[in-house]
């Protein structure tokens, strides 16, 4: 079974996480053809829906490198509900998704945290 994991990171980076199995691969290939998954390139979808909304509102694709099986990444924007699938790209309309992950909520907040940086981070004259 596939499995795949989203994560909160900081306000606006979330971080996902997958494993596909070999008989996924394996699925794909026989019932699209080994061709498409040749010609298929690994990509990221990320849903971004409102609170009210059922089903996918918006979404956008990260490309991927074959073998990636992680991918951090920001999000602009609030309230807002978010989702990620990985699968193949085929073309530029055509997603097949292999796994499926939880989806997070990220609550507008009043201002943001304050957090330490390393000490060389800060350039002296």
């Amino acid at each position: 079974m596939n499995k795949m994991k989203l994560k909160l990171i900081i306000p606006n980076i979330l971080y996902a996480k997958w494993r596909i199995e070999e008989n996924s691969i394996k699925n794909f290939i026989k019932t699209f053809g080994y061709w498409s998954w040749e010609r298929s390139k690994p990509a990221l979808k990320i849903f971004i829906n409102d609170g009210n909304v059922i089903g996918e509102q918006s979404s956008s694709y990260l490309n991927l490198d074959e073998g990636d099986d992680e991918c951090m990444f920001f999000v602009p924007y609030h309230s807002k509900t978010y989702r990620t699938e990985f699968g193949r790209c085929l073309g530029k309309n055509i997603f097949i998704p292999l796994a499926c992950s939880n989806s997070i909520e990220i609550i507008k907040e009043s201002g943001y945290s304050i957090f330490r940086l390393p000490i060389n981070f800060i350039l002296k004259p």
